[in-house]
């Protein structure tokens, strides 16, 4: 038989097999990697860095992320709350290990004397955008008007960006459809015609 036909059949036996375990790995795996989370803050670090670091999804959950934290922080800066508090309010609110790590160190660079815009800069975490909007909002005092301007930015292109992805899921979806049909075919029909080139009429 051809390779791709023994292949075929060793899937196919393997999911006969295994498939209560093919149908239970996943469950498994999200409940070991909760717990794993939930025990060891450096998994929990490691998993929160690559959700904002992966293709495609990756900018998408840190602009969502980045947009909450500029809409918490224009609305507490407005209210009269001080940059420092804001800060370890924001803390709480981004729910991302690697930018609670960074506003917590700017923080601790402001309380230090250095001003929010330069303690922002040195953290890589930030895009340019944020900081280009900051510096002006320290430089009009209007800090609030400015992140709120980013919060407004960031959601409109999250919106453009999940729209792009939904828009991409149904042409990937079709093409592995059709590989793994073609695959079958070739699979079951290629042996069958081997043999009916092969018989002498």
């Amino acid at each position: 038989m051809p390779l791709q036909t023994r292949i075929l059949i060793w899937v196919s036996s393997f999911f006969v097999a295994w498939w209560w375990a093919i149908l239970a790995a996943p469950f498994v795996a999200w409940f070991g990697l909760k717990f794993a989370i939930r025990t060891n803050p450096a998994v929990e670090y490691a998993v929160d860095h690559y959700k904002i670091s992966m293709p495609v999804i990756g900018p998408i959950l840190r602009k969502i992320i980045l947009s909450r934290f500029a809409s918490s922080f224009a609305m507490m800066y407005s209210a009269g709350i001080t940059v420092l508090d804001a800060i370890r309010s924001c803390e709480e609110i981004v729910g991302n290990r690697p930018l609670e790590r960074a506003l917590r160190k700017a923080g601790q660079q402001i309380a230090e004397g250095k001003n929010l815009t330069a303690a922002f800069q040195d953290l890589s975490l930030f895009p340019p955008l944020v900081i280009r909007m900051m510096r002006i909002g320290e430089g009009t005092g209007k800090l609030d008007t400015a992140l709120l301007n980013v919060s407004y930015f960031y959601n409109r292109e999250v919106k453009e960006g999940i729209d792009k992805v939904q828009a991409m899921i149904e042409p990937a979806m079709t093409m592995v459809l059709g590989l793994i049909l073609g695959w079958v075919m070739l699979s079951v029909l290629g042996p069958v015609y081997d043999t009916i080139s092969k018989m002498k009429f």
